[in-house]
């Protein structure tokens, strides 16, 4: 199995389905880009994790997006993931020394907010906000998941510069005539919150599930690969361009021989000259215009 992989399991007897991710190479590609203070490794380490875990429960041909914005030293965290498994993430902070005072969310966005956006590759998109309060991540999702109309879930997250780990657990509808134990759902968390940081990291799903429930018969299922990827190209990126509007690209291109439009998530650069002005600035004639997106 990949040292990056996401797996999923059920309960049998009870209506809970589950799933863990753990990221090494993602991280270490993501980092590789951006050098981050510690605190903001962190917090792009647990995006990273509760997108590919959020996004392993939807059936969806197109990916989701997590973002946090605030006010405080840590303004931006913003990661994707598609329905492939495939991530990435990036993070925008202002003074480092500011990110090494305090603790908790609040001293590191101030006043903020979380979204997740749903975005299909056609169809209605969709999106769902929510502060950002809490003790961690972890709680702001499950605050998210609270007060929507959607499964209640419930999320545990970990991460360091190197690894980061997560394990999610989702109630699911009760069929018509099923016999459920009470409190049941209670129970299943309250077992889950006596997983340690550590052993979250570090032990295989196997190992967790049965510390956790050994007294639960469970289904654990074979594991799927997570990756970064990036699809920037020169055809999205002249999409960025062309947004700029005719006038204002035709002025920018006169004024320099080549604009060069970079990728914060990857570091790719596409750089376009005067050659490249008239099918920029013509209807629907860039080479791959049918691809941009």
């Amino acid at each position: 199995m990949s040292p990056d992989h996401g797996q999923r399991f059920m309960f049998d007897g009870h209506p809970v389905r589950g799933q863990f991710a753990c990221l090494d190479e993602t991280l270490a590609q993501v980092f590789a880009r951006h050098q981050y203070p510690a605190r903001v490794a962190e917090q792009l380490g647990q995006a990273l994790v509760a997108a590919s875990l959020l996004a392993d429960t939807l059936k969806l041909d197109g990916s989701l997006v997590l973002q946090a914005k605030g006010t405080g030293p840590l303004r931006l965290l913003m990661v994707e993931c598609d329905a492939q498994g495939r991530l990435r993430g990036i993070a925008k902070h202002n003074d480092d020394a500011a990110l090494t005072q305090g603790s908790g969310l609040q001293s590191l966005y101030g006043q903020g907010h979380l979204s997740i956006s749903l975005l299909p590759n056609s169809g209605e998109r969709y999106q769902g906000i929510v502060p950002l309060e809490g003790a961690n991540l972890s709680e702001v999702l499950d605050g998210y998941f609270a007060q929507s109309e959607q499964l209640p879930t419930r999320l545990w997250l970990t991460a360091d510069g190197k690894r980061a780990a997560g394990m999610l657990l989702q109630q699911l509808p009760v069929n018509a005539g099923e016999q459920v134990d009470a409190g049941y759902w209670e129970h299943l968390t309250a077992l889950a919150h006596t997983l340690k940081p550590i052993e979250l990291k570090e032990l295989p799903a196997e190992m967790i599930l049965h510390r956790l429930y050994h007294e639960e018969t469970i289904q654990l299922f074979d594991g799927h690969d997570i990756e970064f990827h990036c699809p920037c190209s020169r055809e999205r990126s002249a999409r960025a361009l062309i947004s700029l509007g005719i006038e204002d690209l035709t002025a920018l291109m006169q004024e320099q021989p080549t604009v060069s439009v970079d990728c914060e998530f990857c570091g790719e650069k596409h750089q376009y000259d005067q050659t490249d002005l008239t099918w920029l600035t013509a209807d629907n004639s860039a080479p791959g215009s049918d691809q941009l997106q």
